[in-house]
């Protein structure tokens, strides 16, 4: 019988959904999906109460335009230097943040999402390894809220953030732990 091919979205589904609903309850840790494998990103918790709002794509552009022309850089300049430090970036990685542009493989990401409710407010905003992290993070969206149109609402698991983080993950070092892959290739889920 032929092997069939796994997607994430299926992975997301059937295991790590159900996790979340739970993980939520009892203080877990996120769970997403990445190239056919479950992480987790300890320290980051669940909420499953968060209501998803689908905001127009008017009113998204408008705020992606305003963090694009000003707001990325002026969290960065903001960040404190010790944090950055602290995280391991390099003196060189350091004087580009406090110049306003994003080091190599990281980005600026809103913890609520400009789709949603989320606003450009250093608040909502974190310095974010891009992989896993932040990939594991955009799947969850958008296997969660793909499928509203403008104006409607979901509620739905979502990471948060220990409150007051910057900068994700604590050290450059920090792995996740992948807790499914490969290596369950005859699961059937």
């Amino acid at each position: 019988m032929p092997k069939r091919l796994v997607r994430g979205g299926d992975i997301f589904t059937k295991l790590v959904k159900p996790y979340l609903k739970k993980a939520a309850k009892s203080g877990g840790n996120f769970k997403g999906v990445l190239k056919g494998e479950i992480h987790e990103i300890a320290g980051v918790k669940v909420v499953d109460n968060f209501v998803f709002t689908k905001q127009t794509k008017a009113v998204r552009n408008k705020l992606r335009r305003q963090f694009n022309r000003s707001e990325r850089k002026k969290f960065l300049k903001g960040l404190n230097e010790a944090d950055l430090r602290k995280h391991g970036f390099t003196d060189a990685e350091i004087k580009r943040v406090q110049s306003g542009k994003v080091p190599k493989g990281y980005q600026v990401h809103h913890k609520e999402p400009l789709d949603d409710s989320g606003t450009n407010n250093p608040d909502n905003l974190v310095l974010i390894r891009n992989s896993p992290d932040h990939q594991l993070i955009t799947n969850h969206q958008r296997w969660s809220t793909g499928k509203l149109l403008p104006g409607q609402s979901a509620e739905i698991t979502w990471p948060v953030f220990p409150p007051g983080t910057t900068i994700w993950p604590p050290t450059r070092w920090a792995r996740t732990t992948i807790t499914y892959g490969p290596f369950y290739d005859n699961m059937v889920i």
